[in-house]
């Protein structure tokens, strides 16, 4: 989930860091982690499968164990941490001065676009220029840089009959995936109380009947809380999928 909130690009660290906190991620000791931590979290390859140890001469080596998330998730995440992707932070989306900025990509080098300020003998001068220094090849006034902007838009305007269709269109979908998270959060609820019901029955078993021994017990009631474990979190994900439907 982690990784998967950092390649949408879409979230601050420090509100990615708070949700899987809430979801229980934390050290081995039971801690939180620190904003560095998760940081230090997401550089590792070892959770895309590869063994990466420099100081040990080991440089992306396919591990033989199964990966938690694929290459190209890890690779989306190291591009956005890196600055080689855009991530949209509420900041930068919502930029009073320049709303273009990160938005419009260069067409020379596909560097977002960014916007600072100018000084000048009298005053400041609002500009939008290419980020890449190797390529600088955008340095436009915000004035004829939105307007150029705005006109591009104006050739794009589809018509009012296409809206609407387009308009049924999406609704159509939108019912129709739905319905299918309800439906597909009803089955892993389901499978919750199944396997709550399982670990209820072990434990009269073993307490009461006495036909369960101490340690199959223990050994049968790690792997249906890790099961109800795994499963709350996917209905978690689930119910956040079906608020992102829309």
């Amino acid at each position: 989930m982690a990784f998967e909130l950092v390649a949408t690009g879409l979230h601050a660290k420090t509100e990615m860091l708070r949700r899987v906190t809430a979801m229980g991620l934390h050290t081995r000791t039971g801690k939180k982690l620190s904003a560095q931590t998760f940081q230090e979290l997401l550089r590792k390859p070892i959770y895309a499968g590869v063994i990466s140890v420099p100081s040990w001469g080991i440089e992306k080596i396919q591990g033989n164990f199964e990966p938690i998330i694929t290459m190209d998730l890890f690779d989306r995440v190291q591009a956005i941490l890196d600055g080689r992707a855009l991530a949209v932070t509420s900041h930068q989306r919502n930029h009073p001065d320049f709303p273009l900025r990160r938005f419009v990509r260069c067409a020379e080098c596909d560097t977002p676009i960014t916007g600072s300020w100018s000084r000048g003998r009298a005053r400041r001068y609002p500009y939008y220029r290419c980020r890449n220094s190797d390529c600088l090849s955008v340095n436009v006034s915000k004035d004829q840089f939105e307007h150029a902007f705005l006109q591009f838009l104006s050739g794009l305007r589809p018509k009012a009959d296409y809206v609407r269709l387009f308009r049924e269109i999406i609704l159509d979908v939108w019912n129709s995936k739905l319905a299918d998270a309800k439906l597909a959060n009803a089955g892993i609820e389901k499978r919750i109380r199944e396997l709550e019901a399982k670990r209820q029955g072990l434990l009269e078993a073993h307490v009461y009947a006495k036909s369960v021994d101490a340690e199959l017990y223990r050994r049968e009631d790690d792997r249906l809380c890790q099961g109800i474990a795994l499963a709350k979190l996917e209905l978690h994900e689930a119910e956040l999928d079906e608020l992102n439907i829309g």
